[in-house]
Protein backbone atom coordinates (compact mmCIF):
# COMPACT_ATOMS: atom_id res chain seq x y z
CA UNK A 1 0.00 0.00 0.00
CA UNK A 2 2.73 2.25 0.63
CA UNK A 3 4.39 2.23 -2.46
CA UNK A 4 1.63 3.11 -4.01
CA UNK A 5 1.55 5.93 -2.42
CA UNK A 6 4.94 6.86 -3.61
CA UNK A 7 4.26 6.00 -7.28
CA UNK A 8 1.30 8.17 -7.06
CA UNK A 9 3.40 11.06 -5.64
CA UNK A 10 5.87 10.37 -8.45
CA UNK A 11 3.34 10.85 -10.93
CA UNK A 12 1.87 13.89 -9.74
CA UNK A 13 5.14 15.61 -9.16
CA UNK A 14 5.65 14.39 -12.98
CA UNK A 15 2.77 15.45 -13.90
CA UNK A 16 3.54 19.17 -12.36
CA UNK A 17 6.95 19.45 -13.60
CA UNK A 18 5.62 18.64 -17.43
CA UNK A 19 3.07 21.45 -16.73
CA UNK A 20 5.33 23.71 -15.59
CA UNK A 21 7.88 23.36 -18.63
CA UNK A 22 5.39 23.45 -21.07
CA UNK A 23 3.77 26.45 -19.55
CA UNK A 24 7.07 28.78 -19.99
CA UNK A 25 6.30 29.27 -23.90
CA UNK A 26 8.91 27.31 -25.49
CA UNK A 27 12.03 28.28 -23.41
CA UNK A 28 14.70 25.60 -24.87
CA UNK A 29 13.82 26.34 -28.51
CA UNK A 30 14.37 30.04 -27.47
CA UNK A 31 17.54 29.48 -25.32
CA UNK A 32 18.91 26.32 -26.56
CA UNK A 33 22.23 26.70 -25.07
CA UNK A 34 20.98 26.69 -21.70
CA UNK A 35 21.33 22.75 -20.59
CA UNK A 36 19.10 23.49 -17.43
CA UNK A 37 17.02 25.57 -16.05
CA UNK A 38 14.46 26.42 -12.45
CA UNK A 39 11.59 28.00 -11.85
CA UNK A 40 12.34 30.66 -8.71
CA UNK A 41 10.03 30.92 -6.60
CA UNK A 42 7.18 33.67 -6.90
CA UNK A 43 4.72 35.38 -4.98
CA UNK A 44 2.31 37.93 -6.54
CA UNK A 45 0.23 40.27 -4.16
CA UNK A 46 -2.63 43.05 -5.23
CA UNK A 47 -2.27 45.91 -3.29
CA UNK A 48 -4.47 49.26 -4.04
CA UNK A 49 -3.30 50.66 -7.29
CA UNK A 50 -0.76 48.22 -7.74
CA UNK A 51 0.48 44.84 -8.32
CA UNK A 52 3.91 43.28 -6.63
CA UNK A 53 5.55 40.67 -7.52
CA UNK A 54 8.72 39.18 -5.74
CA UNK A 55 10.79 36.27 -7.37
CA UNK A 56 13.70 35.11 -5.07
CA UNK A 57 17.16 34.51 -7.50
CA UNK A 58 19.96 34.22 -5.50
CA UNK A 59 23.19 34.43 -7.48
CA UNK A 60 22.20 36.48 -10.29
CA UNK A 61 23.03 39.78 -11.43
CA UNK A 62 20.96 42.48 -12.30
CA UNK A 63 22.60 42.69 -15.69
CA UNK A 64 21.27 38.92 -15.92
CA UNK A 65 18.10 39.64 -16.00
CA UNK A 66 15.30 40.53 -18.06
CA UNK A 67 11.92 41.85 -17.88
CA UNK A 68 9.10 42.39 -20.82
CA UNK A 69 5.74 44.30 -19.57
CA UNK A 70 2.26 44.33 -20.92
CA UNK A 71 -1.08 44.54 -20.14
CA UNK A 72 -1.93 41.83 -19.15
CA UNK A 73 1.55 39.23 -18.89
CA UNK A 74 5.07 39.95 -17.55
CA UNK A 75 7.77 37.78 -18.93
CA UNK A 76 10.86 37.49 -17.13
CA UNK A 77 13.98 36.02 -18.06
CA UNK A 78 16.99 35.34 -16.62
CA UNK A 79 20.56 33.31 -17.49
CA UNK A 80 23.93 33.26 -16.08
CA UNK A 81 26.93 32.02 -17.20
CA UNK A 82 28.84 29.89 -14.78
CA UNK A 83 32.49 28.95 -14.16
CA UNK A 84 34.62 27.04 -11.88
CA UNK A 85 38.49 26.68 -12.54
CA UNK A 86 40.66 24.65 -9.86
CA UNK A 87 44.42 24.87 -10.66
CA UNK A 88 46.79 22.67 -8.19
CA UNK A 89 50.06 21.21 -9.45
CA UNK A 90 50.17 19.29 -12.51
CA UNK A 91 46.46 19.74 -12.40
CA UNK A 92 44.05 22.30 -13.49
CA UNK A 93 40.32 21.72 -14.70
CA UNK A 94 37.71 24.40 -15.87
CA UNK A 95 34.01 23.94 -16.48
CA UNK A 96 31.39 26.10 -17.79
CA UNK A 97 27.91 26.07 -18.18
CA UNK A 98 24.70 28.10 -17.86
CA UNK A 99 21.55 28.28 -16.07
CA UNK A 100 18.74 30.02 -16.09
CA UNK A 101 15.11 30.65 -16.16
CA UNK A 102 12.43 31.75 -18.07
CA UNK A 103 8.79 32.88 -16.75
CA UNK A 104 5.62 34.03 -18.19
CA UNK A 105 3.24 35.66 -15.47
CA UNK A 106 -0.35 36.05 -16.53
CA UNK A 107 -1.65 38.71 -14.33
CA UNK A 108 -4.54 39.24 -12.42
CA UNK A 109 -5.72 42.68 -13.88
CA UNK A 110 -4.11 44.80 -16.23
CA UNK A 111 -1.62 47.35 -15.80
CA UNK A 112 0.01 50.19 -17.48
CA UNK A 113 3.33 48.85 -18.89
CA UNK A 114 5.02 51.91 -18.75
CA UNK A 115 4.49 52.54 -14.65
CA UNK A 116 6.16 49.54 -14.27
CA UNK A 117 9.50 49.21 -11.95
CA UNK A 118 11.84 46.85 -11.21
CA UNK A 119 14.34 46.64 -8.22
CA UNK A 120 16.46 43.60 -7.72
CA UNK A 121 18.62 43.30 -4.11
CA UNK A 122 20.05 40.69 -1.81
CA UNK A 123 19.07 37.70 -4.85
CA UNK A 124 14.88 39.02 -4.69
CA UNK A 125 13.77 41.16 -7.55
CA UNK A 126 10.57 43.19 -6.76
CA UNK A 127 8.49 44.37 -9.68
CA UNK A 128 5.88 46.81 -8.85
CA UNK A 129 2.89 47.43 -12.09
CA UNK A 130 0.74 50.23 -11.66
CA UNK A 131 -3.33 49.29 -12.38
CA UNK A 132 -5.09 50.41 -15.56
CA UNK A 133 -6.26 49.15 -18.64
CA UNK A 134 -5.43 49.61 -22.19
CA UNK A 135 -1.70 49.75 -22.58
CA UNK A 136 0.56 48.14 -24.75
CA UNK A 137 3.84 45.94 -23.75
CA UNK A 138 6.65 48.32 -22.42
CA UNK A 139 10.81 47.16 -21.92
CA UNK A 140 11.29 47.24 -18.02
CA UNK A 141 15.38 48.23 -16.35
CA UNK A 142 15.91 46.42 -13.16
CA UNK A 143 17.86 49.20 -10.95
Amino acid sequence: MARDIFKILKRMRDDIDKFMRDSNDGFKEKFPEVEGFNYPETYISEEEDELVINMDMPGMDKEDIDIDAEEDIITIKGKKKQKQEEEREGYYRSERGYKGFYRKLPLPTKIEPEKTDAKYENGVLVIRAKKQKGQKGNKVDVE
